[in-house]
């Protein structure tokens, strides 16, 4: 983990909008040590392709790939904003945590974010706190006091509450904790969500803990355990489907016709993928449609493209350049730690493959019985 301090902190900062509180994360990040000055405007530059907010009053800005020979040393720089900054319409921000990232050490704050995310109460004190301290024992998920009361305290006045068991280990998902976020939203009640000492308003951005590990789903032998798509019983031969072999070029003459061929791949797909939210929406609800919401992220993910876009330049040709681009980052998600970040590998992978049958030179594919 990073080596972070009460010197990476600063507290009490104002800002007058979004782009002055990147500048006060930005310089804290040139004071410290980290970064060159010019990617203080790198770090705007980003704000206007994606989205830094977090949540929960937590927002993370930074700056953009091409722009990493200007950071010196991996680190962070939090800002407080006691008297908030919007960042969003409707969406206000308490802390910043600047990061500027030459290696992966960032990672297990960026995990300890998640904790913030999930404790409304102890994200108010953080953007109150007169101590340092505090916030650099919260990222660093060490004890912090709670003079708030017990969990019991917490939850004094709701008389009506249910209990649920989640199976797995690993909590609730995040598309169905966005769901039950969204349907929480719809009441005019307060909705708490308790998990051992921890309690969360229900209209909080977060993950909701599983309750207890349950010991899953066993078949009777002879069986092959797996993950089920829909409800129902199917007895049938089992058939065995091979990955298509989708044929690309390896190089291409023309960088900006192959940089043409790409956008318009992606903005068809992205097209689709719109198609299918509305449709499974309509069909089955936000909840089982979610899944396509994640599937557009990663086509509007300014990284993913300019990764391509590089090896375009480079004289691969446009499918050849977003297939490689996307091994390499569902790979890196792969890796991860946390098994949430993981599964978008697999999301990334699908996406990844619509855009690449329509830039293909060829597609080969045919079932094994």
């Amino acid at each position: 983990m990073l080596d972070l301090g009460t010197q990476d902190i600063q507290l009490g900062a104002q800002a007058a909008d979004k782009a002055a509180a990147i500048r006060v994360t930005g310089d804290g990040l040139v004071r410290t040590g980290h970064i060159q000055a010019g990617y203080v405007d790198s770090m705007l530059g980003r704000e206007e392709v994606a989205n830094t907010f977090l949540g929960n009053g937590v927002a993370i800005p930074h700056g953009l790939p091409k722009d990493r020979e200007l950071i010196r040393q991996t680190g962070i720089f939090v800002a407080q904003f006691p008297g908030g900054v919007e960042w969003n319409p409707g969406e206000i921000v308490h802390l910043t945590v600047g990061i500027a990232a030459r290696s992966d050490e960032h990672i297990e704050i960026l995990k300890n974010l998640t904790h913030l995310l999930d404790d409304a109460q102890l994200m108010a004190r953080l953007a109150k706190t007169e101590d340092a301290e505090e916030i650099v024992r919260a990222l660093r998920r060490e004890p912090v006091e709670q003079p708030q009361g017990s969990p019991t305290d917490q939850l004094a006045g709701f008389e009506k509450g249910v209990e649920a068991e989640l199976q797995g280990g690993i909590g609730l998902h995040a598309r169905p904790a966005t769901f039950f976020v969204n349907v929480a939203k719809k009441f005019e009640s307060e909705i708490r969500v308790a998990y051992v000492d921890h309690v969360a308003k229900a209209t909080a951005e977060h993950e909701a803990p599983a309750r207890a590990a349950g010991a899953g789903l066993e078949l009777a032998a002879p069986g092959i355990p797996g993950i089920a798509a829909s409800p129902g019983v199917a007895i049938g031969p089992l058939a065995r489907l091979h990955a298509a072999r989708i044929v690309v070029e390896a190089t291409a003459k023309d960088p900006e016709h192959e940089t043409e061929r790409l956008r318009q791949a992606i903005e068809h797909v992205r097209i689709e993928v719109r198609e299918l939210y509305d449709d499974v929406k309509a069909w089955s609800g936000e909840g089982k449609a979610s899944i396509f919401k994640a599937h557009e992220e990663f086509l509007d993910d300014p990284d993913l493209l300019e990764q391509a876009d590089a090896l375009i330049r480079q004289g691969h040709s446009a499918g050849w350049a977003w297939r490689e681009a996307v091994k390499e980052q569902a790979a890196a998600l792969a890796q991860m730690s946390d098994p949430l970040l993981r599964e978008r590998a697999a999301d990334l992978g699908d996406v990844g493959q619509q855009v690449l049958r329509l830039l293909a030179e060829s597609i080969e594919e045919a079932p094994e019985l």
